[in-house]
């Protein structure tokens, strides 16, 4: 072999040890759980689960703490309210069906401090022209998790 093919994995092995090196500059971690309530409704926190709102909370959450640049907390999440209507719902009543909505009681406790719950709450009423259900459910998310950063 020559210099010259040895050069690239010295440089590969060389810049990896250095980024191995380097002091870590990530802030600490945020940890977020979120749960249905005890006080909601079984068909409520059925329809919680079956179009996975709990997923979409903590994805929403988390891409909005990380570009506040939030760091060093623990946030729980209760959702206490839920209301998503079908798209056969829309179909049928249009208005008159109501509107799409989720309410929680939100926990945050920063690292060593006191924790500090308030209640979030997102609502959608846009009749018969609402759209698909993630695109609903993306928006109510949406609202809850701007009062949740409100607070912070």
């Amino acid at each position: 072999m020559s210099t010259r093919s040895l050069r690239l994995p010295i440089f590969f092995s060389v810049a990896m040890l250095l980024a191995l090196a380097a002091p870590s500059s990530a802030a600490p971690a945020i940890a977020i759980t979120v749960d249905a309530h005890g006080t909601l409704a079984e068909k409520d926190a059925k329809r919680l689960a079956q179009v996975d709102a709990a997923k979409e909370v903590k994805a929403q959450l988390t891409a909005a703490l990380g570009k506040a640049g939030a760091a060093g907390m623990t946030v729980r999440i209760e959702i206490d309210e839920f209301r998503l209507r079908s798209q056969k719902q829309i179909a049928w009543s249009g208005l008159a069906s109501g509107g799409d909505y989720i309410g929680a009681q939100v926990t945050i406790t920063p690292d060593g401090g006191a924790p500090n719950t308030r209640k979030a709450k997102g609502v959608l009423v846009t009749g018969s022209v609402a759209g698909k259900e993630p695109k609903r459910l993306a928006k109510i998310v949406e609202g809850m998790v701007k009062e949740i950063l409100s607070g912070l």
